[in-house]
């Protein structure tokens, strides 16, 4: 807090220079009135923007406070051009506003209303009527005056411009240093300048301003001062404010010290009790809710939104975005992603696929309900994408008929018995798992005597295809139960009570059906199936109380699908799938082995193969 003791500032003289009255802000200015005799004052012909640079004016103290001097004496100064007289000489000069003639001059004083930061008038004739008079005219047009400002710069940073516009010449001195010294005659011109080029941090500072006029311009005469710093001011609160209180400088977010301003682009945050800090505006933060859009403030033009973008470059996906949450992503179903194309299945039984050849287009890949049993008829059912089946009634009849009656006397050839007998035997080779080459010794049932049976399960196929090459073709009950009882004998003495046989005829039976269909007929199938499954569950000589238990047994598998024994584990295999059954490892003398497939995203393969065979040794 600073404040100046106007006792210090004391003017002596009838004519006092001026007052300030910072309540009433009327301030008091020091006038000389010019008489005809003052040849300075008689311009009226001298044209406008008629100026020089070398005034040849100085400050200086006298009687009245400050004054102007003049350096050359008796010698004229000059415009620019050296065309027209702008001072006459020294005598003529210091009436201006220094000295009293009362031939020449007369002295007074006025006041004006002044708010410490404006006051202007395009027509300034501050004394009408005054000193001389009028002379006759609408105004006063001859005459000088001079404003004197006091202040103080307190440490506090505020912006201390102050602009002068003026007709005429113009001197401004602030604490005696010249700011403006222009001599001229002009209707208008403008000058600026800081305060705290001169001076602050508490000190005082006296501004004195002197404008004439000095030509007559019809009701005009061009005055203004306009200053962004108060120019009358003796004391200051710490807020920097005139006459101030303290309060203005507490900080309140939202208030012109710490202001929020989306135009901006700024928000005043208080930090403390009186400081402000300055942030960014963010949009976000102000405008919440919207997760749809991004936010961004631009200066000048506030707060401008983007949609933003919820591709996420899966054509399989429904992108839409919802205000509070943001993104959705939402998957179609039955669609997989061809490049940029989306191939939806709308009907199961027309599946869409991506074209190999043709990147980003749709293929269209149908069902197959194809039967190896050409008797049974397939169709896709749209409702699910699975194949329903029939048989079509008295199919392959005919064939059989004929058969029978080509064949009525004459025995099934070897070569018919050794592929029926292979495909019997690796039926239940790989249904019953078996794989071992250990020697058993059983006993015959018809001579008692020990016998060395078959070592693996390829060897059944000799003892049927002779068995079963040497039976007449009779009928198919005939065949079925020759061949079945063979079998079943030849598995119990090749491999004792190592097998169970009941659980041999329930899965051996089904799966001949399809087998043996292809090779000789449906009915023989049929009929084989089961006839086999009853001889083998009859078979004497074989203990199945103490056999180990067929996983495979009570396995239940989908439709399509059929139970295999892998790892001594019953797994479920489409029927479509590659299996030992179709290889025949035995005949080649090798061995077949299984193993589990990668498994592809069920999005992409829904009929995929879980697992493989091959022939090994």
């Amino acid at each position: 807090m600073v404040i100046i003791n106007k006792n210090l500032i004391i003017i002596i003289f009838v004519q006092i220079l001026f007052v300030i009255n910072v309540l009433s802000q009327n301030v008091e200015f020091l006038y000389f009135d010019q008489s005809d005799r003052n040849i300075d004052f008689d311009k009226n012909l001298v044209p406008d923007n008629t100026f020089t640079f070398q005034s040849n004016t100085f400050p200086v103290w006298g009687p009245f406070g400050l004054g102007l001097d003049y350096s050359l004496g008796s010698q004229p100064t000059l415009d620019d051009t050296n065309t027209y007289e702008l001072i006459h000489n020294q005598t003529t000069l210091i009436s201006w506003i220094t000295e009293e003639d009362p031939l020449v001059n007369y002295p007074g004083h006025g006041n004006m209303y002044f708010d410490g930061h404006y006051f202007g008038s395009p027509s300034f004739f501050p004394i009408d009527y005054a000193g001389f008079g009028n002379e006759g005219l609408d105004h006063n047009y001859k005459w000088c005056i001079r404003f004197d400002f006091f202040t103080i710069i307190p440490t506090i940073h505020q912006s201390t411009f102050v602009s002068i516009s003026h007709s005429d010449d113009l001197f401004v001195y602030v604490n005696g240093r010249p700011v403006s010294e222009y001599l001229g005659i002009v209707e208008y011109r403008d000058v600026g300048f800081l305060l705290t080029d001169f001076g602050g941090g508490g000190e005082p500072i006296q501004t004195s301003i002197i404008n004439c006029n000095r030509k007559y311009r019809p009701n005009i005469h061009y005055f203004e001062i306009k200053s962004e710093y108060p120019l009358n001011c003796d004391y200051f609160d710490d807020c920097g404010v005139c006459y101030g209180d303290g309060s203005s400088c507490r900080c309140f977010e939202g208030s012109p010290q710490c202001p929020t301003d989306e135009y901006f682009c700024e928000k005043g945050i208080c930090i403390d009790e009186f400081n402000c800090q300055h942030n960014e505006f963010n949009c976000t933060e102000e405008y919440p809710g919207n997760l749809c859009v991004s936010q961004e403030c631009h200066l000048y033009q506030g707060c401008v939104s983007t949609d933003i973008s919820c591709d996420d470059s899966n054509p399989c996906t429904i992108d839409e975005c919802d205000p509070p949450v943001g993104c959705v992503n939402t998957f179609i179903p039955n669609c997989i992603p061809c490049d940029s194309s989306a191939c939806i299945s709308s009907n199961p039984c027309e599946i869409q696929e991506c074209d190999p050849f043709l990147l980003g287009l749709c293929i269209v890949k149908p069902v197959n309900c194809t039967h190896i049993n050409p008797c049974i008829v397939g169709q896709c059912d749209i409702s699910n994408g699975q194949c329903v089946y029939s048989e079509i009634i008295d199919c392959g009849s005919s064939s059989i008929e004929n058969s029978s009656n080509q064949e009525s006397s004459s025995d099934i050839d070897i070569t018919t018995a050794s592929t029926l007998g292979s495909t019997i035997a690796s039926t239940i080779g790989s249904t019953i798992g078996l794989t071992s080459t250990t020697t058993t010794t059983t006993t015959s049932q018809t001579t008692g005597t020990p016998t060395t049976p078959p070592q693996t399960v390829s060897e059944i196929p000799i003892s049927l295809a002779s068995t079963i090459s040497t039976s007449p073709v009779s009928d198919e009950g005939t065949i079925a139960s020759t061949i079945a009882t063979t079998l079943a004998s030849t598995i119990a003495s090749t491999f004792g009570s190592t097998i169970s046989l009941t659980a041999v005829s329930t899965d051996v039976s089904s799966t001949l059906i399809s087998t043996i269909s292809s090779t000789l007929s449906s009915t023989l199938a049929t009929t084989l199936s089961s006839t086999l499954s009853s001889t083998l569950s009859s078979t004497s000589g074989v203990t199945t109380s103490s056999l180990p238990y067929d996983k495979c047994y009570n396995k239940k598998c989908g439709k399509g699908e059929g139970c295999y024994n892998f790892e001594n584990n019953a797994i479920c295999l489409k029927t479509n799938c590659l299996s030992c059954y179709d290889l025949n490892c035995q005949s080649q003398g090798l061995k077949c082995v299984s193993f589990k497939l990668e498994k592809s995203p069920k999005d992409l393969c829904n009929d995929c193969c879980e697992y493989a065979a091959t022939c090994s040794h």
